[in-house]
């Protein structure tokens, strides 16, 4: 979207991406205290996996690879991303993720920053609409119909 590119299938392998990425480390994959610099990563498709949580499989961090790919034509369908074998139910892949804890410390303050800075936006929004409302917007007369 970033790009200006046609938003389909792909745009939603990528959104799936950014998810499975906070979920696995409590963080969003680009962000940045700049904006300009947080579009930047984004374009480029760059992540810290070192912001992983540190038990996360290599398996799981090349599935992120995958869908997390600059180029949208290169991403895996949903199909090829229910035939990775990280989301598969084999056997060794179920034992390893029974044995696998994270902690939900990170996740609970990307929740707490995250409603922190949209209360921030809201408060933004209201006084920008309270500074640009017409004095005619705020009247509880109603106008009389224009004639020609």
């Amino acid at each position: 979207m970033v790009k200006g590119d046609v938003v389909g299938p792909p745009a939603d392998i990528w959104s799936l991406g950014i998810l499975t990425y906070l979920m696995l480390s409590g963080r969003l994959p680009f962000r940045d205290v700049d904006p300009l610099e947080t579009e930047t990563k984004i374009l480029a498709a760059k992540f810290d996996q070192t912001k992983l949580y540190p038990n996360v499989s290599q398996t799981a961090s090349l599935f992120l690879k995958k869908i997390m790919c600059s180029y949208a034509w290169a991403r895996p369908t949903i199909k090829d991303c229910f035939s990775n074998s990280w989301l598969q139910d084999a056997y060794l892949m179920k034992l390893r993720r029974q044995t696998l804890t994270f902690t939900t410390t990170r996740l609970k303050e990307f929740l707490v920053e995250h409603q922190r800075r949209r209360a921030e936006v809201v408060t933004k929004h209201k006084v920008l609409l309270r500074t640009y409302q017409s004095p005619q917007a705020t009247s509880t007369t109603p106008s009389a119909p224009i004639t020609q």
